[in-house]
């Protein structure tokens, strides 16, 4: 597939018509750029970068163009999770997992194949809430998580299909460890997104055991990070898990309000199936404060 690059490149740049000694720049030499885009030579990974910088591309949009617009394998892993979800296939959900299992085992304890076993089994939860992670998994998520010292998208996203099978202790230890090893990549929105997802999913999840301490935590945690514009869906999210808070630390009128409020809104904005979803959650709750 990366036989092409040169070729996408020279597609792009000129669907945006952009000269080669533009796209060049003062880096290198255009002659260098040319020989790149009729695949007579490489280019290197640091004159590509800037070489894109020029075209006003992304190395992520470059990179979806080259792989002919098909997802990576997370993304296809995710497709095949939601299809069986979908179906209700736990069956399929569990051939899958011991499929991942089997190939960790017999390829020297390849960490990838292990990995997506436990985001298979996270997802089996759904469908079977006697699921449990056993300890080895337990351990190797704990060995991984802690080992690698900067957390990005596949990481986080690891975290967040495992966290169901997590208690309230091992999802607070993870999610402040998140907090500290993803500083690198926080002011991209897609790591924010995936941070304030763990943050509140924790925080219904602390509230829920009634670990006031940790509820704080998570609802300070939040506060920090607060909610842009385009992030207005988190943000309607947050108001409703606030409105569990005042539930449990103030005025559970008050909390109701709040709660009805987030789900008046999202009735509103057509979130059809997160309404009916929070709606349900919302008597849950009330439920558990009469």
């Amino acid at each position: 597939m990366y036989t092409y690059m040169g070729q996408i490149f020279k597609e792009v740049r000129k669907a945006r018509h952009i000269s080669l000694k533009t796209a060049a720049g003062k880096d290198f030499s255009y002659s260098m750029l040319s020989r790149f885009e009729n695949q007579e030579a490489d280019l290197s990974a640091s004159k590509l970068l800037i070489a894109l910088d020029h075209i006003h591309m992304d190395l992520s949009e470059f990179s979806y163009l080259i792989k002919g617009y098909q997802p990576d394998d997370s993304s296809r892993l995710q497709m095949e999770i939601y299809q069986a979800l979908a179906k209700g296939d736990l069956e399929q959900l569990k051939h899958m997992y011991h499929t991942e299992v089997k190939a960790y085992k017999e390829s020297d304890q390849q960490v990838d194949s292990f990995v997506r076993a436990l985001t298979i089994k996270g997802s089996m939860l759904v469908l079977d809430d006697t699921i449990r992670i056993t300890k080895e998994e337990t351990d190797f998520l704990s060995d991984y998580l802690f080992r690698v010292e900067m957390w990005g998208q596949y990481e986080l996203s690891l975290f967040t299909e495992v966290a169901p099978l997590l208690s309230l202790e091992l999802y607070y230890r993870y999610a402040r460890e998140a907090l500290v090893k993803t500083d690198h990549f926080q002011k991209r929105p897609i790591v924010r997104n995936q941070l304030q997802t763990i943050l509140l999913n924790g925080f219904f999840k602390a509230m829920e055991e009634a670990s006031m301490s940790k509820a704080t935590y998570f609802k300070q945690r939040l506060e920090d990070f607060s909610f842009l514009l385009h992030e207005a869906y988190l943000k309607i999210i947050y108001l409703f898990a606030l409105g569990c808070f005042t539930c449990l630390t103030k005025d559970k009128k008050e909390g109701e309000k709040q709660m009805a409020d987030a789900v008046n809104t999202l009735k509103l904005l057509d979130y059809v199936e997160s309404a009916r979803y929070y709606e349900e959650q919302m008597r849950k709750w009330l439920e558990k404060f009469a």
